[in-house]
């Protein structure tokens, strides 16, 4: 694409970030569920049926552009989850907070084999690395960009 003015740069580079952040997103978002699939694969439950809604709590936003900034979230949506544990008093939050420990079923005594946490794993490889910043860069070189990251 060839730009004829200033705005037509402007809203080109727009579009391209809002589709690298939905991509971005989308890739976090997969992350996640891996993270989670590996936490659910950790413990085999003995004294209860799971509902696997924790597992299928992990959302992510729609891309939001306030001013030259867009915004997405990728998150355990707590209130999607309606357990039987809250007979024992434990709230959904509670549920995701403790399976952030690393602990299973209604009881919450129980650890995987792994001892693996729910969210933890996520968090540590989106900050603690460069996916973030590897994953831009991929998005842009698939759209024709020549990145070089000094």
């Amino acid at each position: 694409m060839i730009a004829k003015n200033t705005t037509e740069l402007k809203r080109a580079m727009q579009n391209l970030l809002y589709e690298t952040m939905k991509d971005l997103t989308a890739q976090v978002h997969s992350l996640a569920d891996e993270f989670i699939s590996d936490w659910y694969d950790d413990y085999d439950p003995k004294t209860y049926k799971r509902t696997y809604q924790l597992l299928h709590s992990c959302i992510a936003t729609d891309v939001k552009q306030s001013k030259n900034k867009f915004k997405s979230k990728v998150l355990l949506d707590y209130n999607s989850m309606h357990h039987n544990g809250l007979q024992k008093g434990f709230s959904e939050k509670a549920i995701l907070d403790r399976a952030d420990q690393g602990l299973h079923g209604t009881s919450f005594s129980q650890n995987g084999k792994k001892g693996l946490k729910l969210w933890q794993p996520t968090e540590k490889e989106i900050s603690n690395t460069t996916f973030l910043l590897d994953k831009f860069r991929e998005h842009l070189v698939s759209k024709g960009f020549s990145v070089e990251i000094k």
